[in-house]
């Protein structure tokens, strides 16, 4: 194993700070919206959220969505795309969601729980998002966003660490219990 470049590591960083793209600032948005979202929603809605999420991308293949394109003056397909499936998502959320809006830790909710999903939720979305996008405009990711929410690689762990998270803190609770 060669060693790690620390210096490397650090010129990259710097790099990214002081010249942040597009993207990068679009993820830390998503995770700063996400995390206040889980504070102000607490747990049992944003797991609703994610399990919303999981039914959006079971029906998003299965919506026409080269006949809606042709419907609307939308060239760019990837538009078309992200708008379907965050329509979905959103009908999900709103008319099977719970509709008691609730603010606030509920008690039992510890702040790392709704950090922890709260930062899954948003990277499955974003993973999602992204994974619509075609293969010549991941490219022009930064390479933490690629590496991280666009490689099809990645994927099969935006889909799985959620639940395993939700499982976990399940077992927590019932030890506590």
């Amino acid at each position: 194993m060669p060693p790690i470049n620390i210096e490397a590591i650090k010129t990259t960083a710097e790099s990214i700070l002081s010249h942040p793209t597009w993207d990068i600032l679009l993820i830390f948005f998503f995770v700063a919206a996400g995390f206040f979202y889980g504070i102000s929603a607490g747990k049992r809605r944003i797991v609703s959220a994610l399990l919303f999420t999981y039914v959006a991308m079971a029906v998003f293949p299965l919506v026409p969505i080269e006949k809606i394109a042709n419907l609307t003056d939308v060239k760019n397909i990837f538009y078309v795309k992200s708008a379907i499936f965050v329509f979905l998502f959103f009908a999900l959320y709103f008319l099977l969601g719970n509709k008691k809006l609730r603010f606030g830790f509920s008690k039992g909710e510890s702040w790392w729980q709704l950090f922890l999903l709260s930062f899954f939720q948003v990277g499955l979305l974003l993973n999602t998002i992204f994974s619509l996008l075609p293969p010549e405009k991941i490219k022009i990711l930064a390479p933490v966003t690629r590496e991280v929410f666009a490689r099809p690689e990645t994927k099969i762990w935006w889909y799985i660490l959620p639940l395993l998270a939700l499982f976990l803190i399940k077992r927590l609770e019932q030890r506590e219990k």
